[in-house]
């Protein structure tokens, strides 16, 4: 099928051998002028059909020009499209030949450290997904300064418009608009609203923790996937983002939200590339999801601890050889772990471990030794690797084993490992070995794939 009608008139894709893509659909009115620093505006409809046949503007890239990958992702102009503030667009896959017929949906949100990144990188091609009967979906959003800026002005316009008083989660909410367009339209190109899967790794990985973690996500999604990335650590409060905008508007000159607003991308990037720079000195990112108690009421940590994530199924994991980490480390184990939430696909009979919304860091990054912590899962006291002690608490009795940061990454929190003894319908997290992980992976995908 190369045409659909969405709730904003048909959209024509192109053809290929066995599936068709629909390039460049826009989700939210283009983020310009007086929308710049503004939360998405909902797309008014289109007369005619809308020619989805080329890939979107990317949205304005921050920092390095040059990433070390490159040469190997970013080669071919067909997919280094102009970037531009008007980015708020999805590409869809799809290997229905109807609209009825309900197929499951993954929506794929890029990496690039909040800074640099797109849905049509050309290792994002859709193509396999459709082999395997699942429609996917990638979605550009706005980054840096212009995604995730926050600002006692910007706060205060908010306040007067009737929100709340919070800046700098433009770009998370781009993303919920594009997963309320999933929701409302992707039924149109014969996917099944009501099983997505959102995935995302590095920077991807933290918008799906914030998704999870945020009130305004629910019900938009039925299970999440997170790839090397997960925010654990890089927690910012509205103040402190607030504090360095204000460093922003320093650099640029700008006093005003109308002289904000003048700026032009070159000069807002030339204002962020010293804060940046800073960030990475400090082994944080400047531009990242903010703690506005509103989309994300609580910082990370908290949220997971007091069991204020979203109960779902939920894989996270990490990349080989991503940003610094080495395999091999603590006796072999699987840069991956499983939480497997209610209706899982994995086998009742399965030794993975019970439901979790989510989990800690890669165990890769972890050092060699642990050392006495308390888990903030399950509130046991752990002895390292000399052996746990054991603590009940609830119904179930759990043992746990904790790793502290490495001294090259002092941003990694402490990865919590618990392994479940008497089942008792509560959270549950464990390390995997690369035999339990392919497992489970394959399970998971059958559940994604699977018609109900």
């Amino acid at each position: 099928m190369d045409l659909a009608m969405t709730k904003q008139g048909g959209v024509r894709g192109l053809e290929q051998d066995g599936y068709a893509v629909f390039r460049g659909v826009p989700y939210a009115a283009p983020p310009v002028g007086p929308l710049r620093w503004r939360p998405p505006q909902e797309l008014p409809a289109h007369r005619g059909v809308y020619e989805a046949v080329s890939f979107p503007p990317r949205a304005v890239q921050t920092g390095r020009r040059e990433v070390f990958f490159g040469r190997e992702f970013h080669d071919e102009a067909a997919y280094l499209t102009p970037t531009s503030e008007d980015c708020l667009y999805l590409n869809i896959w799809t290997p229905a030949r109807t609209a009825d017929e309900r197929l499951p949906v993954a929506v794929w949100i890029h990496g690039g450290a909040f800074l640099n990144g797109y849905g049509h990188e050309k290792e994002f091609d859709g193509a396999s997904f459709c082999r395997r009967g699942v429609l996917l979906v990638t979605v550009n959003y706005r980054l840096g300064p212009l995604g995730f800026l926050a600002h006692p002005l910007l706060s205060a316009e908010s306040a007067a418009l009737g929100g709340p008083a919070v800046s700098g989660n433009y770009g998370i909410l781009d993303q919920l608009a594009a997963l309320r367009w999933v929701r409302g339209n992707i039924a149109a190109f014969g996917g099944d609203a009501d099983r997505v899967t959102i995935l995302g790794q590095s920077a991807g990985a933290m918008s799906v923790q914030t998704l999870l973690s945020s009130p305004a996500a629910r019900g938009l999604y039925r299970a999440a996937v997170l790839q090397s990335g997960l925010g654990l650590g890089y927690d910012h409060t509205l103040a402190e983002a607030e504090e360095q905008g204000l460093a922003f508007t320093g650099n640029a000159g700008a006093a005003t939200l109308d002289e904000l607003r003048a700026l032009t991308a070159e000069q807002i990037s030339a204002a962020a590339a010293p804060l940046i720079r800073r960030g990475f000195g400090t082994g944080r990112l400047t531009y990242t999801p903010v703690i506005d108690g509103t989309l994300l009421p609580a910082g990370y940590d908290e949220l997971l601890r007091t069991g204020r994530t979203d109960d779902v199924p939920c894989l996270a994991g990490c990349t080989l050889h991503d940003i610094g980490t080495v395999p091999g480390e603590r006796g072999g184990r699987s840069c991956a772990v499983v939480s497997t939430g209610r209706g899982s696909a994995v086998p009742p009979d399965s030794k993975t471990p019970g439901s979790m919304t989510f989990a800690g860091c890669c165990p890769a990054t972890m050092p060699a030794r642990s050392t006495p912590r308390n888990c903030g899962i399950c509130s046991a006291r752990s002895k390292g690797r000399g052996g746990p002690s054991r603590r009940k608490t609830g119904r179930s009795r759990r043992e746990c084993w904790t790793t502290g940061p490495t001294s090259s990454s002092p941003e990694i929190p402490t990865a919590p490992v618990c392994r479940p003894g008497i089942p008792s319908g509560k959270r549950r997290i464990a390390w995997l070995s690369t035999s339990e992980a392919k497992t489970v992976v394959k399970s998971l995908a059958a559940g994604l794939c699977s018609k109900r």
